[in-house]
């Protein structure tokens, strides 16, 4: 669920880190899973989702296990690793960050208790608040890691040929980071970090620490996972 910036904040320093041999593969590859939100792919496909429990609430979380075995023989490949980085850093929002703000879910799916109110609310109402809260530390998080997107101008890679990633729609990827491509084109940094930094405050569910501690949490279990891997 984390955010889009959030997923390219970590695979930068990700990418610097295990230095895959195609840079641009690894980075698509570290954002293809989301492509599902604006496809009609299920997010159970894309993301492998499986339940389990936590604290006594019912979560869906990545199958690690079941993508490392389905693609052990191509783990190798930058888009896999991307992919793989994607998957890793979404299991760890799953078990650790969102269970500090949920308590309970239904058992309908349809409404949710958090921490800081005393009653349920519709699980819709939840997904704003915590959207709303991604698209201001978005901003924040692309200048404080210094996000680049050059290398998404062009966004013409090998097929790699996943059952989970709709290639022919590669494109629209595009159209998840077309914003920033022009933020990009008219920051200015001098002004950017006191506006920024005031936005940051208004968060309602999230922190820009809790963000930024979730980023560098991720990159180091990506990293350890990679190394257990051998990839």
């Amino acid at each position: 669920m984390g955010s889009l910036v959030m997923h390219l904040c970590i695979g930068k320093k990700i990418a610097s880190k295990i230095k895959p041999t195609q840079k641009k593969e690894f980075l698509i590859g570290n954002l293809a899973p989301d492509l599902s939100k604006i496809t009609n792919l299920a997010k159970n496909i894309s993301h492998y989702l499986k339940k389990e429990i936590k604290n006594g609430v019912e979560i869906e979380v990545p199958d690690l296990e079941r993508f490392v075995n389905e693609y052990k023989e191509r783990l190798g490949e930058p888009f896999i690793q991307g992919y793989l980085c994607h998957l890793i850093s979404d299991d760890l929002w799953f078990r650790e960050y969102i269970p500090n703000h949920v308590v309970s879910i239904t058992e309908d799916k349809k409404h949710i208790l958090l921490r800081d109110i005393d009653d349920y609310i519709p699980y819709e109402e939840f997904r704003k608040r915590m959207y709303k809260d991604y698209s201001k530390t978005n901003e924040y998080l692309y200048e404080l890691y210094k996000v680049n997107l050059k290398q998404f101008d062009d966004m013409k890679i090998q097929n790699p040929k996943m059952k989970e990633f709709e290639y022919e729609k590669i494109h629209r990827l595009i159209e998840q980071i077309s914003f920033y491509l022009e933020f990009e084109k008219n920051r200015n940094t001098d002004e950017l970090i006191d506006g920024l930094e005031k936005g940051i405050e208004e968060l309602d569910m999230l922190s820009k620490e809790e963000c930024v501690t979730y980023i560098e949490q991720a990159v180091e279990q990506v990293k350890r996972k990679m190394e257990e891997l051998e990839v």
